[in-house]
């Protein structure tokens, strides 16, 4: 059923009425939309206070909102933080998308731009535009802190949709915040896409989403009253890979790598009921990815100890009675030595081995790999005392 237009001015109060009227919309799309002026008696009911300067409210009705509103005031109010209050809604409302009737869900081109008459003259000019109610009123927070976009976007058929146009004001491009905002909807909006129609990457879902680039200081309203929709469709597009978006990437990208360490806490009963395999070992002492310390006073054997490990896992052999686990194809063992330069590395390196010269290999090395070889040491198996060496008992001293 249609609404009469011609009862228009006993609905909508004329100060009113000129205000929608100046954003391009006819009375019949005024009546239609159930647009409708606030007695001067119900703002306190309305917004729980009474300020004086207030001297009414326009009303704009969400369809499909469960009676959902947000009302224009009239003047805008000034904000104990400087700052300026034009619409006002319920709190604890929510966030919703004005979606005007005749708004087709499942086309091929979507639009959102922000604000309800925007919207309103879009779609009545058969551009299908939804609205904002706000630049940033497009998503939350879910329990991990990561932005999700509000359920009424699952009211969009995002399978039959081939594009979505964000429209912002033609300043955007200056504003941090509402390039910040046309961002991050754009990834949000690219990763529905992603999901729901089978797009090989989550960039080239968000290359499907396009940004209007109307003309500085132009609203869409404005700009449609003044120039029309063929000015429109000829209006440059661009996507959010464009490098007037370079210092909002940076910003989002470091907000994707924030760690949550809430997530990352356990509780001692879980601690204790969960089965954590043991590291593989090297050396009944040394596990796979371990670090260990070699320490002494200078010329007891340190280097050659620490190269004579590594030889013993390169080739599988044992030292020091110890059987080395073979370091597989693609691992690396590094000794470090803090005393070493250039010079004494390699000396040290080529005179160092299981068949090495006999002048070349100090008598610790001969006697090491002379020892009789132990079972070879199972992958995972508890550390225990290992000898250093033939008449050794104590073990090497580690950290």
């Amino acid at each position: 059923m249609r609404s009469d237009p011609s009862n228009i001015e006993s609905k909508v109060h004329p100060a009113h009425l000129a205000d929608v009227r100046q954003s391009g919309l006819s009375d019949e799309t005024i009546a239609q939309h159930g647009i409708y002026s606030v007695c001067p008696g119900e703002i306190k009911r309305i917004i729980g206070w009474d300020p004086p300067e207030l001297k009414s409210l326009l009303a704009f009705p969400y369809p499909g909102c469960n009676g959902f509103t947000r009302f224009k005031l009239f003047p805008s109010l000034e904000t104990k933080g400087g700052g300026t209050m034009r619409y006002f809604q319920e709190k604890g409302s929510g966030l919703h998308i004005y979606f005007p009737p005749g708004f087709d869900h499942s086309a091929e081109v979507i639009r959102i731009s922000e604000g309800e008459k925007k919207s309103l003259e879009g779609t009545q000019e058969g551009l299908n535009v939804c609205g904002l109610g706000g630049i940033w009123n497009f998503a939350l927070r879910d329990n991990n802190g990561n932005p999700q976009l509000i359920e009424d976007f699952q009211r969009l058929d995002f399978r039959s949709v081939r594009s979505i146009e964000i429209i912002p004001d033609g300043d955007f491009k200056q504003k941090e915040g509402v390039r910040h905002a046309v961002y991050r909807l754009a990834y949000l909006l690219g990763g529905e896409f992603y999901n729901k129609k089978g797009y090989e990457s989550l960039s080239e879902a968000v290359d499907c989403i396009r940004v209007v680039e109307l003309p500085l200081y132009f609203k869409l309203d404005d700009f449609l009253c003044e120039y029309g929709v063929r000015a429109f469709e000829g209006l440059p597009r661009i996507t959010v890979a464009d490098r007037i978006f370079d210092d909002i990437r940076e910003k989002e990208r470091k907000e994707v790598t924030r760690i949550d360490l809430q997530d990352s806490l356990i509780g001692l009963k879980t601690l204790l009921t969960m089965d954590i395999p043991g590291r593989p070992r090297l050396f009944l002492w040394l596990p796979q990815g371990g670090l260990a310390m070699v320490y002494g006073p200078r010329g007891i054997g340190k280097t050659y100890f620490s190269l004579s490990l590594a030889v013993s896992l390169a080739t599988g052999k044992s030292f020091l009675r110890w059987a080395g686990c073979p370091i597989p194809r693609g691992w690396a063992w590094k000794p470090w030595a803090l005393n070493w330069g250039q010079k004494g590395r390699s000396k040290r390196t080529g005179s160092c081995g299981p068949n090495s010269p006999t002048s070349f290999a100090p008598e610790m090395c001969k006697a090491a790999f002379s020892s009789p070889t132990p079972p070879a040491c199972k992958r995972g198996s508890p550390p225990s005392t290992a000898s250093f060496g033939p008449s050794s008992p104590s073990p090497p001293t580690t950290g």
